[in-house]
């Protein structure tokens, strides 16, 4: 069998060849050190749902027919580490003009990538925002329009991702008098 990495709560199945007639097959694990038969593992394949700590173990399959048997090469299941988000993007407040940060940091298996959106839609960089594919966006220039939640999608090369919770950003706008004084 081939040793497999999978992530918390996938399946995985292992397989071994073997040649001969008459084979018959069981599968064994390793706890702390002492091998076991796995009950009901009686095939080729051994399939295991909802991988976790307590299935990442090492497995072997014990072939045999009338003439011997042999023990396969120990096979591992590890865990990848999903991706998750480490520090969520705080809330900014910021004037008309100036420039407002939102930055996340994550951790996971393999390379992580990063999408930025405002509301439900991904941005892109644009005189308005930077690095939006990075793990800190920049929104330039800030308008009124700008006022919104935004949020990152954060990807690993096996395609599993997790969202940040959204970030308000909030514009203030400059000081208006609404009604002048009036002489009495």
């Amino acid at each position: 069998p081939t040793s497999l990495s999978v992530y918390p709560g996938d399946a995985a199945v292992l397989t071994v060849t073997a040649t001969g007639t008459s084979i018959s097959y069981q599968w064994q694990r390793n706890i702390n050190g002492n091998w076991s038969n796995i009950s009901n593992a009686n095939s080729k394949d051994l399939m295991l749902s909802g991988i976790d700590a307590s299935k990442a173990l090492q497995y072997r399959a014990i072939v045999s027919n009338i003439g011997d048997s042999v023990t396969s090469t120990p096979a591992v299941i590890t865990l990848k580490n999903p991706v998750a988000i480490t520090r969520q993007p705080a809330p900014q407040q910021t004037s008309s003009g100036q420039s407002a940060n939102f930055t996340v940091a994550a951790t996971g298996h393999g390379d992580l990538s990063y999408r930025w959106y405002k509301g439900n839609y991904a941005i892109y960089d644009s005189s308005k925002f930077s690095g939006t594919t990075t793990a800190t966006l920049t929104v330039q220039n800030v308008a009124p329009g700008d006022a919104s939640l935004y949020k990152v999608k954060v990807s690993n090369n096996d395609k599993k991702y997790a969202f940040s919770n959204p970030a308000q950003l909030s514009v203030a706008g400059p000081a208006l008098i609404t009604v002048q004084p009036v002489s009495t």
